[in-house]
Parts: C-alpha cells; sequence; structure tokens
C-alpha cells in the first residue's frame, strides 16, 4: 500500500502559522507520509499589507510557496490545517477557501478525508478552542474524520493542553510564548497514523468489492447464480447433483441401490416363498378337485349299495351308466378348474 499523502494548507499574516505548518510538515514526513505544503491565497488589498512591515516580510518570503487549489485537498488523503484566530472564528481568506469547496462536497469527494488542525492567537484566552471547533463543524460537513490530539501525548500538556488541536499564544512582538514544537509534530504523526489506517481498511474494502463483483461476472457468463461455484466444481466430470453424488458413491462397489438392497435383503429372506407358495397353491388346486370326486364317488358306492340290495342283477348296465357320467363330469371339472392352474 502507498503512503499517505498529507496536505498541510494554512493561512499566516505575520508567519506565526506558517511556522506551525513547516512543523507539522517534518512531523508528518517523519512518519513516512508524501506532504505538500500549501498557502491560501491573500485577500487583503495591497495598501494593507505595506502598512504591516511584518505582513509585508511574510508575503514576500513565502512567494514560492504554491497557492492550494480544489484539486489539492482530493488527491490527498489527509489534511493539516493551520489559521490565526479572528474573533473566535477562521480568518476571511480562510473561510471563503472554505467555502469554494461546495462542489467537492456535493460529489462526495471530501468524505472519507482525515483532518486535523491548530490556531494561533494573541491571548491564552482570544477564542483558540472556538476557532479549533468551528473548523471541525465545515469538516463534519465533508463527511471527514478529524484526528484531534486530545491528551495523547505529554507535550500536549506542555503546549498548553488544548486536545482539540495545538494553539499557541502570541505576544505584540510575534514571539509564541508557548514551546509547542513537539506538539505540532506528535500532532501530525497522529494524523498520519490514523490516515495509514482510514486509507488501508479502505483499499482493502475496495479489493473486497472488485473481488466479489469478479465472482459475480463469471458466475453469470457460466449461467450460474451466486450459491452455485462451489457445486460446479464438484460437478466437473460427473454432471450429477450433489443427493445423487452422494448415492453413486454408496452403490459403486455395490452394484446396486439402496432400494435395490433391500429389494435383495427382501428376496433373500424369503427365496423359497414364491417356490412354496406354487406348490401350496398346486396341493389346494388338487384338493379342490379330490375333494369333489370323492364325495361324488363315496355317494355313487351307497346308491349301488342300495341298489345293489333291491336290485343286484338288473342293476349293473345302470351302474357302469353312473360312472361314465361321473368320469364326464369329473373331466368337464377338470377342464374348467385348467385355466386357474395356468394363471
Amino acid at each position: 500500500m502507498s503512503n499517505v499523502k498529507l496536505a498541510v494548507i494554512y493561512y499566516s499574516a505575520t508567519g506565526t502559522n506558517y511556522q506551525l505548518a513547516e512543523w507539522a510538515k517534518e512531523g508528518a514526513e517523519s512518519a513516512g507520509a508524501e506532504v505538500k505544503l500549501f498557502k491560501i491565497q491573500e485577500l487583503a488589498p495591497q495598501t494593507a499589507i505595506d502598512a504591516n512591515p511584518a505582513w509585508k516580510a511574510h508575503v514576500e518570503s513565502t512567494e514560492n510557496i504554491a497557492v492550494v487549489q480544489l484539486t489539492d485537498l482530493e488527491c490527498a488523503d489527509a489534511i493539516i490545517f493551520s489559521v490565526p484566530t479572528r474573533f473566535g472564528n477562521v480568518a476571511a481568506p480562510f473561510k471563503q477557501f472554505l467555502d469554494m469547496t461546495g462542489g467537492l462536497w456535493f460529489q462526495g469527494k471530501l468524505m472519507n478525508k482525515v483532518v486535523s488542525g491548530m490556531t494561533s492567537a494573541q491571548n491564552p484566552h482570544g477564542g483558540q478552542e472556538a476557532t479549533l471547533l468551528s473548523l471541525y463543524t465545515s469538516m463534519y460537513h465533508w463527511g471527514a474524520i478529524v484526528a484531534a490530539p486530545g491528551y495523547t501525548d505529554p507535550t500536549i500538556f506542555e503546549a498548553g493542553g488544548n486536545p482539540y488541536g495545538v494553539s499557541v499564544t502570541v505576544n505584540q512582538n510575534g514571539k509564541m510564548q508557548e514551546d509547542v514544537q513537539q506538539a505540532v509534530k506528535h500532532q501530525a504523526m497522529r494524523t498520519v497514523q490514523i490516515a495509514t489506517w482510514v486509507t488501508q481498511g479502505l483499499q482493502m474494502a475496495q479489493q473486497g468489492q472488485q473481488g466479489q463483483q469478479q465472482i459475480q461476472q463469471q458466475s453469470q457468463s457460466q449461467g450460474l447464480s451466486q450459491g452455485q461455484p462451489y457445486n460446479q466444481q464438484q460437478l466437473q466430470g460427473q454432471r450429477l447433483p450433489q443427493g445423487q453424488q452422494h448415492n453413486q458413491q454408496q452403490s459403486q462397489g455395490v452394484g446396486q441401490s439402496q432400494g435395490q438392497q433391500h429389494n435383495q435383503q427382501q428376496s433373500q429372506g424369503a427365496g423359497q416363498s414364491q417356490g412354496q407358495q406354487q406348490t401350496q397353491q398346486q396341493q389346494v388346486q388338487g384338493q379342490s378337485q379330490t375333494q369333489p370326486q370323492s364325495q361324488h364317488a363315496q355317494n355313487s358306492a351307497q346308491q349301488s349299495t342300495q341298489q345293489e340290495d333291491t336290485q343286484l342283477q338288473g342293476q349293473q348296465p345302470q351302474q357302469q351308466n353312473q360312472c361314465q357320467d361321473q368320469h364326464q363330469e369329473t373331466q368337464q371339472l377338470q377342464q374348467k378348474q385348467q385355466p386357474f392352474q395356468s394363471y
């Protein structure tokens, strides 16, 4: 992952916030950031600048510093602002620059920027905290991430203890009353550290989204839904759904499905059931044939016995006729029962 790109942007009339910006640049570079220093375009008339020797000297000494452009905000991962206090608020040139960022804000190009602020005033309670809070209010509208120093290092206490950002008091001669150099560098390094976490997280999220898009594109090109790529790898060379694959594995080496195994067990456990059923059926059929014959023959015998007692000689032809009738009846009964036997 690339280093954090930090823009240090300041506005200064007599050089105090320029010095704060220089120290911030040094601290950020020591943390591995790519730092660019920019100044806010001066809006005061030249006559006002010439009337103040310190103001005029500073403008002339910083002519080589690039004036910040809106594109510099867009390209930066993190921004450190340093601006003097004007009645508890930011200076007018800086406020005008913020007002010009509406287009970037509307396009969402200022969100997730890591920002931090520093300020100065002539009195210890000259509005430093109010100035930084006013600056951060604009950052909240950007959707930026404020990296305030808080009380994360002993240098913050040595510099006056402003948790919103380093602030310094300047006397009538333009001299700083507090030693804030190390506090400024700590604030810059902390800003770079937080920006590193944010940029790494955003890059990882972007890579994850790109990976998901690639998977979706591959799935769509193959005619599959998002939940099917894993099944597709299993189906290569088999062309079977998962449930059939499981059954196929079970049936391989056995040569039969579960249903066939169950039927085989039934057929093995009753291997003679069909033969026994056929034998029993034949026996029943045979009994069904013999029982009518035996009953009919018994009746005929009783009749013939009675006839023999009364007319033994004269009734022999009748007995023969009766036997022939019985034989014909038996044949007819067998002919009727043959279709059942064949079934």
